[in-house]
């Protein structure tokens, strides 16, 4: 009996063994492809975020080249009409950032990313209020012939400037900012 003790021990410590090293290898095989997954959704949301970005980056161009024309010739036309001009509007419904706040994607930003969404998004968010604000003071204006044509003619330049002023530091925003740093975060990530 004593023999047959002798023989189960090492058996023992080997079966042990081999459901250790069965048991840790199959978490560390986990592990990998959690992070392999996690590397592969990080990819996914900058390159989609590249693109929302060159897509945002020429409607920023777009609607800086109507607003700077309407100063000018605001400024220079003395028959300048004052109108509603619904073709001014900046609808960017942020889908990609929104995205990337959701739970599977939030892991996936880095603390420096997201403090830069946020003020990009803060920027956004300027220029489609003060866009409303000009067409709805626009319409007032235009539906009431109690304001003054002189005052309002000065307002609506002065609005039309701080948007201007709004959409160069969301161009730089992007095309400076978090168009390089997307390419970087991918090129490290590949």
């Amino acid at each position: 009996m004593r023999r047959r003790q002798q023989r189960a021990w090492p058996f023992l410590v080997a079966e042990f063994l081999v459901v250790f090293i069965s048991v840790s290898g199959a978490f560390y095989l986990d592990t990998v492809k959690e992070d392999r997954k996690l590397k592969e959704n990080q990819i996914r949301y900058y390159e989609t975020f590249l693109m929302n970005l060159e897509v945002g980056s020429a409607k920023i161009a777009r609607l800086q080249t109507q607003i700077d024309t309407l100063i000018v010739q605001a400024k220079t036309e003395e028959d300048f009409e004052i109108r509603v001009r619904r073709n001014l509007n900046f609808v960017n419904n942020q889908l990609i950032i929104r995205a990337g706040f959701e739970e599977q994607n939030f892991s996936v930003i880095t603390p420096q990313y997201l403090r830069n969404l946020d003020e990009g998004s803060n920027l956004i968010t300027r220029v489609q209020r003060r866009l409303n604000t000009l067409e709805l003071r626009t319409q007032e204006y235009v539906f009431s012939n109690q304001i003054d044509k002189e005052a309002f003619k000065s307002w609506y330049i002065n609005e039309l400037q701080a948007i201007s002023n709004l959409l160069r530091a969301l161009d730089q925003a992007v095309n400076q900012g978090a168009v390089p740093a997307t390419r970087n975060l991918l090129e490290e990530l590949k």
